[in-house]
């Protein structure tokens, strides 16, 4: 084994594929520009927007627009970050070390490259300060901080490292094997980066460094912790039959300190570190090539995917909220336009108030007109409208309508999650002033009525007594004519009798005329008392209607604008939910095209690597579709002499093995015999699902239409649709799947 010629031949693959890769990274480039140029036309809306009038819609548009925006952005920078590294570090083939503090990574580096031992930890926690890169024989060593000790500010570059890895080394000891280390590394690892454990034997070192070697590596309790190991790492990523190898850090360490060429050699040989070097270079001759050769576009392809997954997984909420927006929209014209008319209806109660007070005037009025009540009318108008009770009741229809304001603002709030009452002024109106009677007569037909009831008690009393009289001087003058006694006696009885009719007559007269005075006066009286009820009435209803339209008009001026205020948030959410989910969705369509050409170029290149009949043009690959730690499928087709199948799966399906080891996942193999899609070719593409083929039909126009069992709907649909989102990438249509009776469309 040549190492510097392996890893010249690992080189010349990784600038090849590296150029193959460029374009697709330059759609992706271009993708994520489209979608950041879009999203900065909303954003520049959201930025113009008033701190003070458009706080709260800043506020709820910023995490939308800004912030995803930001984020993506982020995202994008790591992915040319990248690129860019792996650019340069076209001819480095790179081993990163992961392990909990004080795991013996740095001390294993400072073996392997002869180093004075400065990067080594005293235990403190953490204590490599840097993640960096040691050069070693052609190899880049990379050190990192502990597993379980990652400060926030180093996760990303240790993700960064594990991107340009094209092995990790996690390196575990005997006396702290713990199962969140291998929680913690599946989530660093990201993509299927080639794994092997390195497992530090601590409790080997003083035995080999007293020369008792032969009691440093206990066989029974070597085979106890690679199985407990193991177990582990069947449990965090299924299907990856990772290498354990047991050595001991230090004493590899000591191996380059030592003086002595003996003591040297003993300590090297019996540290076992030549067990760990001989897999790292096994791995680079017999994988190096087909690592680097698919590196660039494992790389392009697990950002793309993690891009693509992170906003499917947002998009569905952000469309669902689309449409609750759109009902909340027509829902918060209702909910105000209810408060205005609630208000109408709280004012015509309020007219009942005014109804008693008009029916009270008529009786107030005769009062001042009989003289029954002294005193300022003004006062008592004021009195018998109880302007007190008007403007108790004034202010509670406005804080009625104030409360259902502030509870649809409330309402709004919760379902938005925005606080809208500091955005709008929800303050009473004041009262808009006083009301006075004018100027009433109330003298007017007095004086008749006082005139008329002299005129009947005196003018009565004179006339009686002026007619007797009259008539008493009319019978002396007759009896005078007559004469004699018995003229006396005629003119006495005729005075008599003239005296009483005269009086009578004249007291007629007297009481008639005393009457009609009388009568004129009460007209006039009545006229007094009908003015001053009237005009309190019209006064009265004269400040019903101001208050009415004052009132009226401060609803409305209270609850427009605030129904507009939350019109604005909502339309403005709106706006900028339909462009994160327009843009989105066409992002991740290309994010996914990428991803299918990358899957394609990936696997042609580690088919081409690895396989003598893709070499030689035994076999081709068509098409090949993959979702990185999930499953993978490959549409092959061979020279037409001999099923391809059997070339890729190999004897006893070694190959394929070899292909899920190099995944991290399985891979599915369609064969392509060249004679046009086939019931078979779908119900390969659909494995693990077992579909019958009797149940698909191939129709150009539709696609494909396929009939399953109901059991056998969740494997052909996968982890979160996925499989079969594969399976039509792979195939080139979209499959249609029927189950029983109910019909489901596919996956995108």
């Amino acid at each position: 084994m040549n190492l510097a010629q392996t890893l010249a031949r690992c080189s010349q693959a990784a600038r090849s594929k590296f150029d193959e890769a460029e374009p697709v990274f330059e759609q992706i480039q271009a993708a994520l520009k489209r979608f950041d140029k879009a999203l900065a036309v909303a954003a520049k809306q959201h930025a113009a927007m008033s701190d003070t009038r458009d706080a709260a819609v800043k506020e709820a548009i910023a995490p939308l627009v800004t912030e995803k925006r930001d984020r993506i952005r982020i995202r994008f920078g790591d992915l040319r970050l990248a690129h860019g590294q792996r650019r340069r570090e076209l001819d480095e083939f790179t081993v990163m070390f992961f392990g909990k503090t004080m795991a013996g990574k740095s001390t294993t580096i400072e073996a392997l490259t002869a180093g004075d031992g400065s990067t080594i930890g005293a235990g403190d926690p953490d204590f490599t300060r840097n993640v960096r890169g040691e050069r070693w024989d052609g190899i880049t060593l990379i050190d990192t901080p502990g597993l379980l000790g990652f400060r926030e500010e180093l996760h990303g570059v240790a993700q960064a490292y594990v991107d340009r890895a094209d092995l990790i080394c996690m390196v575990v000891t005997d006396d702290s094997i713990e199962p969140e280390l291998f929680l913690r590394m599946r989530e660093v690892r990201g993509q299927n980066k080639h794994l092997v454990v390195l497992l530090n034997v601590k409790a080997a070192n003083n035995p080999i460094l007293l020369g008792e070697a032969e009691d440093a590596f206990d066989p029974q309790e070597m085979e106890q912790r690679i199985s407990f190991i193991r177990d582990r790492l069947r449990e965090v990523f299924p299907g990856d039959p990772a290498t354990v190898i047991p050595y001991c850090a230090n004493a590899a360490f000591e191996a380059q300190r030592a003086v002595d060429p003996i003591a040297r050699e003993y300590l090297w040989r019996e540290s076992r570190i030549d067990d760990v070097i001989g897999y790292i270079a096994g791995t680079i001759d017999q994988r190096g090539v087909s690592i680097r050769a698919t590196a660039a576009f494992d790389s392009l392809q697990h950002y793309a995917q993690s891009i693509a997954a992170d906003l499917e997984a947002e998009l569905p909420a952000i469309e669902r909220q689309l449409a609750e927006l759109s009902r909340k929209r027509q829902e918060a014209g209702r909910l105000f336009a209810r408060v205005v008319l609630d208000s109408q209806r709280d004012l015509e109660g309020f007219k009942d108030h005014f109804r008693r007070v008009h029916d009270e005037l008529h009786e107030l009025a005769w009062a001042f007109a009989r003289e029954d009540r002294t005193g300022s009318v003004n006062e008592a108008f004021k009195q018998a409208c109880r302007w007190d009770e008007v403007e108790r009741r004034r202010k509670e229809i406005q804080q009625d309508v104030i409360d259902r304001t502030r509870r649809n603002l409330e309402y709004f709030r919760d379902s938005l999650g925005q606080d809208l009452t500091a955005a709008v002024s929800l303050a009473a109106a004041e009262d808009q002033g006083d009301f006075r009677l004018g100027d009433t007569d109330l003298n007017t037909g007095a004086w008749k009525l006082r005139l008329g009831k002299g005129i009947r008690t005196v003018g009565t009393a004179a006339a009686s007594l002026g007619g007797a009289w009259a008539g008493a001087e009319l019978g002396a003058a007759a009896g005078v004519a007559i004469g004699g006694p018995v003229g006396a006696a005629i003119g006495g009885l005729l005075g008599l009798f003239g005296g009483l009719i005269g009086g009578y007559v004249a007291n007629r007269v007297a009481s008639k005329a005393g009457d009609l005075v009388t009568s004129s006066g009460l007209k006039d009286r009545k006229g007094a008392q009908r003015g001053l009820r009237e005009q309190m009435r019209d006064v009265l209803w004269e400040r019903h209607r101001a208050l009415h339209e004052e009132l009226s008009t401060w609803v409305l001026e209270l609850v427009r604008p605030t129904r507009d205020g939350v019109e604005q948030l909502l339309d403005a959410y709106s706006q900028a939910l339909q462009a994160v989910s327009q843009q989105g969705r066409a992002l991740v369509g290309e994010l996914h095209r990428a991803r299918h050409a990358l899957a394609r170029q990936s696997f042609d290149a580690l088919l081409r690597s690895m396989h003598p009949a893709f070499q030689e043009g035994r076999a081709t690959l068509v098409d090949a579709s993959q979702w990185m730690q999930y499953r993978a499928k490959i549409l092959v087709r061979g020279d037409g002499r001999r099923p391809v199948m059997g070339l890729v799966l190999g004897r006893g399906g070694e190959f394929i093995r070899t292909l899920r080891e190099h995944t991290g996942h399985p891979v599915d193999v369609i064969e392509d015999d060249g004679s046009g899609l086939s019931p078979r070719m779908v119900c390969e593409a659909l494995a693990p699902g077992r579909v019958p083929p009797s149940g698909v039909e191939v129709a150009s126009s539709k696609g494909v239409q396929v009939t399953l069992p109901h059991r056998e709907a969740g494997a052909v649909y996968g982890r979160q649709r996925r499989n079969l989102m594969l399976a039509e990438e792979v195939l080139g249509t979209p499959i249609v799947l029927r189950a029983g009776d109910a019909l489901d469309r596919g996956s995108r």
